[in-house]
């Protein structure tokens, strides 16, 4: 007998899933005439540096693509560990920092358990944790979109397994005060995990002198630091991530994490990546600095409001989602391609990366061009 399509169904917490959506990268309503900037992934605008790309060229030059890399990417992890001062045994590397993401929440969270994370927090967490059938436990921020601390510690409950805190939060751009996190961390119950996302921790790092990215609160035991070179080292198209992590939690993702995950073009490019510091040391500032000159025009005008950014991106919100959502499309048309944020209940709100000086230029101009109620 043959089984019909209608007698396979998918395990019921999944049926329902909304997959992940990604910035968009076609601009809508624009003419085939002048550039398109894309500020919807939070790229970084300056790519990969000069070492990277030569390094990378080496290795496709001695023609090893038939080979598998090294499944442990013990040359990346002892160049991570010597830049970051930390054990190598404790580092693991993974196809993207969302490969890490899923490991965790597959290995210690199932039907009834709960995740806790900010309500405008990376929207990954959620969509992985309910594929296994856990409950989301959302923790409101205030309408500055600051975390509170306590909200956080009221949020768990003996059902908590996993707290994901993304500091720079993505995609409002929150960076937790010196001590915040630490006191976060120690108030929490001994049963939950704190998965502390530091995707963005070079740029914070620059403007926020006491930013704690997590890595001293692993020796805890019950702590966990995410990274990752999408960002400021300009690999996203290769997708490597690395996490630090108590010796218990390694070995409890080990099993579970796939064999040859990290393609070798991305364990040498990001290797090399390490050794750049003059070429990375004038993203972080050009980046920084274009940054925060941006927010410093936007809040001239008294029809959007800006929030403060520890990443390489912006939040901005108009009066309403209407208003948003017309504003999306006429950049999209001036070849401008802005995150909406209706997945995130942000429908009045707009994340833009910080892109080349024109993009940024071109952006402000028609902000300024499209005032409409004060916010």
């Amino acid at each position: 007998m043959t089984a019909s399509s209608s007698s396979i169904k998918p395990l019921p917490y999944v049926a329902g899933l909304a997959p992940y959506q990604s910035g968009e990268t076609h601009a809508r309503g624009h003419s085939a005439q002048g550039r398109i900037f894309k500020l919807s992934s939070n790229e970084s605008v300056f790519g990969a540096s000069p070492q990277a790309i030569e390094a990378g060229q080496n290795w496709l030059a001695r023609h090893e693509t038939h080979r598998y890399p090294p499944t442990d990417c013990r040359d990346l992890r002892a160049a991570l560990a010597a830049r970051h001062k930390l054990p190598k045994e404790q580092l693991m590397v993974g196809n993207g920092s969302d490969e890490l993401i899923s490991l965790l929440i597959h290995a210690y969270c199932g039907v009834g358990d709960e995740v806790v994370m900010s309500r405008y927090g990376f929207i990954y967490y959620r969509v992985v944790a309910q594929s296994v059938g856990a409950t989301v436990i959302d923790v409101d921020e205030d309408e500055s979109l600051q975390a509170s601390k306590d909200a956080f510690v009221r949020a768990c409950s003996p059902r908590t397994k996993l707290m994901f805190i993304a500091n720079p939060n993505n995609p409002t751009g929150f960076v937790w005060q010196a001590g915040e996190l630490e006191a976060l961390a120690a108030a929490l119950p001994e049963h939950v995990l704190l998965v502390v996302d530091a995707a963005y921790a070079e740029y914070a790092t620059a403007t926020h002198p006491s930013y704690q990215g997590g890595s001293g609160l692993v020796k805890s035991g019950r702590c966990v630091m995410l990274r990752t070179f999408s960002k400021l080292y300009g690999l996203s198209a290769l997708r490597v991530g690395w996490g630090y992590m108590p010796d218990h939690v390694i070995a409890s993702l080990s099993p579970l994490r796939p064999p040859f995950n990290v393609n070798g073009l991305a364990q040498v490019m990001a290797t090399a990546s390490l050794k750049d510091d003059t070429f990375y040391d004038k993203v972080v500032q050009e980046t920084c600095h274009r940054r925060d000159e941006i927010i410093a025009d936007l809040r001239k005008m008294n029809h959007v409001r800006v929030y403060d950014s520890g990443g390489n991106f912006f939040l901005v919100r108009w009066a309403d989602a209407e208003t948003a959502e017309t504003m999306a499309m006429t950049l999209s048309q001036q070849g401008l391609i802005v995150r909406q944020l209706k997945d995130y209940q942000l429908d009045d709100c707009l994340r833009v990366t910080v892109g080349c000086a024109e993009s940024m230029a071109l952006f402000v101009a028609a902000v300024r061009g499209n005032s409409g109620s004060h916010v």
